[in-house]
């Protein structure tokens, strides 16, 4: 009887029948920052993280990479490389959503993300920098960008190649629906529209 009471309680643990694998949508309430955290498949107790998702906190470390465990619904990240405490947090019942806390200090939220995620990214030129104003329509923009789902990426050192997100734009550069994704790419482009940089002396 205390074997199957004791089976059922692992069952109904997030830990159990429930894989967090995949990628997260992490809010980090003091530095007001979104990222997206990739999470492997764990083996021997142990799943992997990205090296790169992990925003300003992990950039200061330079850390290559993060794992984690599970145990009864506890879910902690480890510095791959030093072992030293990261992060951790508690599952909500359907392991869907996390909370917890940074070993730096300060608290975070994340939902696993079963959908798209959506980014602004670079094409071409620079932001309002009429230099980069080719012609004389006034229509035109400096800087060439446009929303795509990219799955969510994050650059330690963000590089201006085509395609990549453009990250030193705009924080946080994470959107969970194209409208407001395009939305914002479109304001950048009017900010940076070569008749109204013309106008500037």
């Amino acid at each position: 009887m205390k074997k199957l009471l004791f089976l059922a309680l692992l069952l109904a643990s997030p830990a159990f029948g429930q894989e967090i694998n995949g990628n997260w949508l992490v809010y980090d309430i003091q530095e007001k920052e979104k990222f997206i955290l990739r999470l492997g498949r764990a083996s021997r107790g142990y799943g992997e993280g990205g090296a790169n998702t992990m925003g300003r906190r992990s950039l200061s470390k330079r850390y290559g990479g993060l794992k984690y465990n599970v145990r009864g619904g506890e879910v902690n990240f480890y510095e791959k490389d030093t072992g030293a405490f990261f992060m951790g947090g508690t599952l909500d019942s359907d392991g869907t959503e996390l909370t917890g806390q940074f070993a730096s200090g300060g608290v975070f939220a994340a939902k696993k993300q079963g959908m798209a995620v959506f980014q602004v990214v670079w094409l071409r030129g620079k932001y309002r920098k009429k230099t980069f104003c080719l012609f004389d329509n006034d229509d035109e923009s400096s800087i060439d960008v446009e929303c795509r789902n990219t799955g969510g990426t994050y650059h330690d050192k963000p590089k201006r190649q085509k395609g990549s997100p453009a990250n030193w734009l705009l924080k946080p550069n994470t959107f969970l629906d194209y409208n407001s994704c395009q939305k914002k790419a479109e304001e950048i482009m009017a900010k940076s529209r070569c008749g109204l940089l013309r106008e500037i002396k």
